[in-house]
């Protein structure tokens, strides 16, 4: 559901009876995870005080929070969301709707809105200006979650909400290695307690065991299912982190002197650390000064930052880097953020690595629109990486790296083309074409004024990305949602044209590649794999492990198919080649 641009996943299993409910709200800060979902520790603005008497810190102040005015319909009911799949609503008079969705991929997952979502969201100044307030406390927002139960969670990086897209009652149902043209379907039952309201529940899942829930109307009301999240997201390195276990028996988190270096080279405790990835991408080398902010992120002038131990008391120190890793190393350590599904984990982890930084900051805004219409896979993944390359956007000021405030993304394709789960749409639409009056067969002519938006007849579900409204025009009673992409197999075959926004492969590359092929016995698609490569390399093209890691990073599902662009993108991730 990246791929949809409503920012980071979050569906809430159902709240237990006996927890009273609870909204996510911007300013929230805690954990997040796509299996754990949001687990709150504390939020800026209702704990200042707490925070600053933790800190023993006067000067502590949290920026003034503005909100955007609330958008009670962002998802009106009986809206769906899906990818994989192909979605049929139908209204059921007096009861709802009926959702069937159909697997058209292998894997995929598919939402459905019994109840209208909202959005609560901070203004874009207001958002940013948190940005700054978290590079400049974050040592002391950092302590102060430990002290709040984050030593259970000491991997997991801060989440700091600033917008939460929620509803009171959703399904949804995600599926792997699915039959094609199988279908599911969450229909309304009465509700088991009372008869009188209404209930969903799923039928026809035998293919779609993986999970599937659904979850009737919970107080009335109260929105505390959260359904997609922005926010930043700060994470920390491995040696930090160690240096906190350690001390923690102590009771004391120590962090070495800053050398007072305050120019973004990544050095640290005097010695000088050649950035993995700044000259790779184009961007400058460590040892030259990116264009910095003019904020001491660390708290002190002259880069003195200030830390807190586990009971708030200020102390000042360095960071504690990553360390250099070799490329194998690298690449395999950036894979192993894929697993978690949240690509802010990938881009915290690349500057952790090339700064060697104690802290890293992003922002889902950082890759929401880049991945727009793609999935977090191998394909996504190459995607961004070929966005960082044209555009260095890192950098790193006083122990923290986060993105310049002039980066960007820009969509993953170009105006009037999409990608669509890794399929080229040419001509679908960027946006819903909610406001477009001339599109009669969609839209009813009922206007809400204070939105400017057209609305559908009877909360038909709105246009969403490829999808678009089908009705009869004479009844209005069924509305279908059509995802307007060709079938298409599930592996083979492939086009191996070159995606929207990367760059088409050199004569150098293509040659490289031929030669691998060559060496590999294997000049079609299809036995890519690493055993192949471990059985059949001719070592005087790669060493075999680099090509291992290439053909991994390539093909992290290990389906054995591979096309020659995709491996060109991934030669271009390990230098020397």
């Amino acid at each position: 559901m990246i791929s949809k641009g409503e920012g980071f996943p979050c569906w809430n299993p159902p709240r237990p009876p006996n927890r009273p409910p609870k909204e996510i709200v911007p300013g929230d800060v805690g954990t997040v995870d796509a299996k754990e979902s949001f687990r709150k520790l504390y939020n800026i603005w209702e704990d200042e005080d707490t925070i600053r008497e933790f800190l023993h810190d006067e000067d502590f102040q949290v920026p003034f929070q503005e909100l955007v005015e609330r958008d009670d319909h962002h998802f009106v009911e009986g809206y769906a969301l899906y990818s994989g799949a192909e979605s049929t609503v139908v209204p059921i008079a007096g009861a709802g709707w009926s959702f069937t969705f159909t697997a058209r991929n292998a894997e995929g997952a598919c939402l459905a809105l019994t109840d209208p979502a909202s959005v609560d969201s901070l203004t874009e100044g207001c958002s940013q200006a948190v940005g700054d307030f978290i590079k400049q406390n974050a040592d002391g927002l950092y302590s102060f979650a430990r002290a709040r139960g984050l030593q259970s969670y000491t991997k997991s990086p801060l989440y700091f909400v600033t917008s939460c897209t929620k509803t009171r009652s959703w399904g949804m149902a995600s599926f792997i290695n699915a039959e094609r043209e199988c279908p599911m379907k969450l229909e309304p039952v009465p509700s088991p307690s009372n008869p009188d309201q209404t209930a969903f529940r799923w039928t026809e899942t035998k293919q779609f065991g993986k999970f599937c829930t659904s979850r009737p109307g919970g107080v009335p009301g109260v929105q505390d299912q959260p359904l997609f999240l922005d926010g930043w997201k700060l994470a920390t390195s491995e040696q930090y982190r160690s240096e906190w276990r350690k001390s923690k028996v102590a009771g004391k988190v120590s962090r070495r002197d800053r050398d007072g270096d305050n120019s973004g080279s990544g050095s640290l405790g005097g010695s000088s650390h050649q950035g993995g990835y700044g000259p790779q991408f184009g961007g400058p080398s460590s040892s030259s000064n990116p264009s910095g902010s003019s904020h001491d992120y660390g708290g002190q002038a002259g880069g003195q930052g200030r830390s807190y131990d586990s009971g708030g008391t200020s102390n000042l120190g360095q960071d504690a880097g990553e360390g250099p890793l070799s490329q194998q190393e690298l690449v395999r350590s950036l894979l192993e953020t894929l697993k978690t599904n949240h690509p802010s984990d990938f881009l915290n982890k690349l500057m952790l690595l090339e700064f060697e930084a104690s802290y890293a900051l992003t922002h889902d805004n950082d890759w929401k629109f880049t991945l727009k219409g793609l999935r977090w896979d191998k394909n996504g993944f190459m995607t961004l990486m070929n966005a960082l390359q044209r555009e260095y956007p890192f950098e790193y000021r006083n122990g923290i790296a986060f993105f310049k405030d002039s980066w960007a993304p820009s969509e993953a394709a170009s105006a009037g083309q999409r990608v669509i789960d890794g399929v080229d749409v040419p001509g679908s639409p960027a946006l819903p074409p909610i406001d477009d009056t001339d599109d009669d067969d969609a839209l009813m002519d009922d206007q809400d004024e204070g939105s400017g938006k057209t609305a559908p007849a009877t909360h038909f579900p709105y246009v969403y990305g490829s999808q678009h409204l089908q009705a009869s025009s004479s009844t209005m009673q069924e509305a279908m949602l059509v995802d307007t992409d060709a079938p298409r197999p599930l592996y083979h075959p492939r086009s191996d044209a070159t995606p929207p926004g990367v760059t088409p492969p050199t004569t150098a590359e293509t040659a490289l590649v031929d030669q691998i092929l060559v060496a590999l016995d294997c000049e079609k698609e299809g036995v890519l794999t690493a055993g192949a490569v471990r059985g059949r390399f001719s070592s005087n093209v790669l060493p075999e492990g680099e090509l291992t890691t290439i053909l991994g990073l390539s093909d992290p599902e290990h389906s054995g198919i591979l096309t020659k662009t995709e491996l060109v993108m991934s030669l271009r991730m390990v230098p020397g080649t």
